[in-house]
C-alpha cells in the first residue's frame, strides 16, 4: 500500500494551482504540490497535484507506528502543521 494525497482542481484552476506550488513557505520538512500535466486527449477539465515531501508517494508523511489495518493512520507530528498549511493554501487558491 501506499499514501497518496491527490488535489483535483477545474482546469481553469490550474494558473492558481502552480501558483501555489511555486509560493509554499519552506516547512520542516519541505512539503510540495506538484501539479500533473493534463493530458490532450483527456475527456475531463480537471488538473491533479500530489502533495508529498519529495513527490511521488506522502508514505514518508506517516509515523513508524502507523497501521495500514488502522481506520487511520498516525502521522509524523513536525508534518502535521506544514501539510495543513499547505491545504489551506490549496483549497483558498480554489
Amino acid at each position: 500500500m501506499c499514501l497518496t494525497l491527490i488535489v483535483q482542481a477545474p482546469k481553469a484552476a490550474r494558473p492558481s494551482l502552480e501558483a501555489v506550488a511555486r509560493s509554499l513557505p519552506p516547512g520542516a520538512p519541505p512539503l510540495h504540490v506538484a501539479v500533473t500535466r493534463q493530458w490532450p486527449w483527456s475527456r475531463t477539465a480537471l488538473v491533479q497535484g500530489s502533495i508529498s515531501e519529495e513527490g511521488g508517494c506522502a508514505c514518508s508523511l506517516l509515523a513508524d507506528d502507523a497501521n495500514w489495518a488502522a481506520p487511520f493512520w498516525s502521522m509524523r507530528p513536525e508534518v502535521l502543521e506544514p501539510l495543513a498549511q499547505t491545504l489551506e493554501a490549496v483549497g483558498a487558491a480554489m
